[in-house]
């Protein structure tokens, strides 16, 4: 669609957008005539001769607007009227994965299209506290002049960006350093809220974002600190408890946001959670703050009903947050990001719950691209807009907004969420992420192996996924080389431990002998590609900091495949009598979990999936 607009204003943002929107800029083309008024209950476009006639709420559905009349054939007229104040995601830049300058500022471009208003930037300790040297170092913290460009950057698309902080805990890589957690630490990752210092700290945080956001918002977060006070500041301050110990830094926390102008919005759990409960009648949320309600677990729509109720007795601010599964391991999880999704906007509407955002968190070292992010971000678009869903009506916003469609999308977490499996009780089941990782010769989950083999034909199942990735012409290359080489090492990983113990215990030397000299080697080069993937990959998204612990993990995998391969042949050749690891007993991996089995079992963490034995202190 050619437009011609005359306003200059509103004419270098769309040249900005042209691309994202699907328009160009000519004098000869159609002529915008653009009206942005938020008092509008609905907004609309249509097309009346050469003329295209806009009035919108804000700048962002002024966009979502344009992309739809540019880019359907047949929609000549438009109105449609918003659910939420705001909407809008997350982004975690704190687990390894600080996104590039150059990458924010395509998704912001991309957000902006989508009709987002606000856009959360989730910062532990990735941006500059001059007063503290080693607050984000070597984790690719973000300058000042970064985060101003990409605000400035955010607000001309009529994006607000908001920093997302801890000021209470999940500061764990700020309290690596010993003599950071000797000064401020209390247990865990949660700062000793007794000391006078940690407030100068804190407000050394805020002071500095102050100085790098216009808007007057920042989330303080405040959630997870379920040993507060049970630490160095029980030492020092005698038992308390745990609410009375949040109620009193929470009011001082917002006396030094008040004092640089910032509005603060904080999580709600620790005044819910079994851990610290409050009753509704002993406290209300102060005056100012915004609680956000974040859950992204639930696909029952009474019990999200039930948790907003709740919430609502002891505010009269509360957004909400949900989630766009990105943080399951190596794949995300698309089906559980709808299900989960879709009954809490539900509830969020009946409860009048205005701002709305989608984390998507980076768990154990941000895995899964960054780029899974944007199924998330078209489906609260799409809820933005629309009264309720339609699967149908949804797949054309994926294709608008991705070139891909809903099947497209779904294809990235099927090396987890199988055919077989049922849903939505499998949602959370991640074998691809344990079943790359888990030892060769001491695997941790070879009783979900044993079960997967019964099930299916899992190795099948990755072929077909690998040449899915391998052809498809739609989407992002980079994007759909990292699937097709990640199913295709899985492929050959995923049974490896099993066979290799068949073998042994058959006697069976020449299956043994095409395991040392022949399948390792295969599967290390696949390594090696799945490497080259998602190094590229990564780098284009992130900062190089932090790609350097999934160099670590998949250098593990092939460093410990060539070990095996020497003990393998060190069995073969008389050498050793045996091959001891293949003696060990194995157990049920998850004995405490209520949800085990291959079709439900989640595992993420990275260091005991590898091995039983410590492997950092």
């Amino acid at each position: 669609m050619q437009l011609n607009v005359l306003d200059t204003s509103l004419n270098d943002k769309v040249k900005r957008l042209q691309s994202e929107l699907g328009v160009t800029l000519d004098p000869t083309g159609e002529t915008l005539k653009c009206t942005i008024d938020p008092t509008l209950s609905q907004s609309s476009i249509q097309r009346i001769n050469n003329t295209i006639e806009l009035s919108a709420t804000d700048l962002p559905t002024t966009w979502y607007l344009l992309k739809r009349l540019a880019n359907e054939p047949d929609t000549q007229s438009l109105t449609v009227q918003k659910n939420f104040r705001q909407v809008g995601m997350m982004l975690d830049c704190s687990r390894n994965s600080v996104p590039r300058v150059s990458y924010l500022k395509s998704l912001i471009r991309q957000f902006a299209t989508m009709g987002h208003t606000w856009l959360m930037l989730y910062m532990e300790d990735v941006y500059d506290v001059p007063e503290q040297p080693y607050f984000g170092a070597y984790r690719g913290r973000y300058s000042h002049d970064e985060l101003r460009e990409l605000d400035a950057y955010a607000a001309d698309l009529g994006i607000e960006l908001v920093p997302c902080i801890q000021t209470l805990a999940h500061l764990n890589q700020f309290m690596e350093w010993e003599h950071i957690t000797s000064q401020y630490g209390d247990i865990d990752d949660i700062l000793n809220v007794g000391r006078p210092e940690t407030l100068t700290l804190i407000e050394q945080m805020i002071q500095s974002l102050r100085q790098c956001f216009k808007t007057d918002k920042i989330h303080i977060g405040m959630d997870e600190a379920y040993n507060l006070g049970r630490g160095t500041y029980l030492d020092e301050q005698g038992l308390k408890p745990k609410v009375e110990i949040l109620h009193s830094h929470l009011e001082n926390v917002l006396q030094i946001c008040h004092k640089y102008q910032f509005n603060p919005i904080m999580w709600d759990d620790m005044f819910f959670s079994k851990y610290s409960k409050v009753e509704s009648e002993n406290y209300q949320i102060p005056s100012g703050v915004q609680l956000m309600y974040w859950d992204y677990y639930r696909t029952d729509y009474d019990e999200y009903d039930q948790r907003f109720k709740e919430r609502q007795a002891i505010t009269d601010d509360l957004a909400f947050a949900g989630g766009a599964w990105r943080w399951t391991g190596v794949i995300p999880h698309h089906s559980k990001t709808l299900y989960t999704t879709l009954p809490a906007l539900e509830a969020a509407k009946k409860y009048g719950v205005k701002d709305l955002l989608a984390t998507c968190w980076g768990d154990e070292g941000s895995e899964t691209p960054q780029d899974a992010i944007r199924f998330g971000a078209v489906l609260y678009t799409y809820l933005q807009y629309h009264a309720h869903y339609n699967e149908e009506e949804f797949d054309a916003h994926l294709r608008l907004y991705t070139e891909l469609s809903l099947a497209d999308w779904l294809k990235q977490e099927q090396a987890d969420l199988l055919p077989e499996f049922s849903i939505p009780a499998s949602l959370n089941a991640n074998p691809s992420k344990y079943l790359l990782f888990q030892d060769l010769l001491m695997p941790l989950f070879i009783q979900y192996t044993e079960e997967l083999d019964q099930l299916t034909d899992y190795t099948k199942h990755l072929t077909q996924l690998e040449h899915y990735f391998a052809t498809l012409e739609a989407g992002d290359p980079q994007v759909n080389h990292y699937y097709q080489a990640l199913v295709g090492a899985l492929k050959l990983r995923w049974r490896l431990p099993l066979t290799l113990r068949e073998a042994y215990e058959a006697k069976d030397h020449q299956t043994l002998s095409t395991i040392a000299n022949e399948t390792i080697p295969l599967l290390n080069r696949a390594l090696d590609e799945l490497l080259d993937a998602r190094r590229d990959l990564w780098l284009t998204e992130a900062k190089p900091q932090g790609l350097e612990v999934i160099e670590f993990r998949i250098g593990m995998l092939k460093t410990r495949g060539e070990g095996v391969a020497l003990r393998i042949n060190d069995y073969l050749a008389g050498k050793i009598d045996s091959i001891e690891e293949l003696h060990e007993q194995s157990y049920e991996p998850l004995p405490d979990q209520a949800t085990k089995g291959v079709q439900t079992a989640i595992y993420v963490r990275q260091n005991t999936m590898m091995s039983r034995n410590k492997i950092s202190w």
